[in-house]
């Protein structure tokens, strides 16, 4: 049955609409982006990318609560996508970036921890989740 629906669409569907295979996309990191997605980082990993933050000891809690230090997109409770060691929403992302100037992506996790060190030193840390569980607010 199958070989004789393939002979079907061989000898009746139009060329413009031939199957062909499609080749896998391939898709090269950015040199750019020092970090990727689903990357685990130790605690002293944590600590090397912290080394020149100003809100440091606030930095490590975050990272820990919010994404278990994994650099990941995956959807949060109010069912939008977070993303990076820190857990951005592409919105509260857009928001930071406009007003700190910091150029980036949040799955960059250098980006990532200077925009959320800037945010905290505005007073920003109250828009993490987190920043009450860990009792830093």
């Amino acid at each position: 049955m199958t070989k004789l629906c393939i002979l079907f669409l061989a000898l009746f569907l139009p060329r413009a609409y031939a199957i062909a295979p499609i080749p896998p996309k391939v898709v090269s990191p950015s040199p750019a982006t020092p970090y990727y997605s689903d990357e685990h980082f130790t605690p002293n990993d944590i600590d090397e990318l912290l080394a020149s933050t100003t809100n440091t000891y606030d930095l490590r809690k975050l990272i820990s609560c919010e994404s278990e230090n994994t650099n990941v997109a995956r959807m949060d409770s109010n069912h939008k996508t977070s993303y990076g060691v820190l857990q951005f929403q592409a919105s509260t992302w857009v928001d930071f970036q406009s007003q700190s100037h910091i150029q980036g992506s949040p799955m960059n996790v250098s980006s990532a921890i200077a925009m959320a060190d800037w945010a905290i030193s505005h007073g920003y840390l109250h828009r993490w989740t987190c920043a009450k569980i860990q009792g830093l607010i």
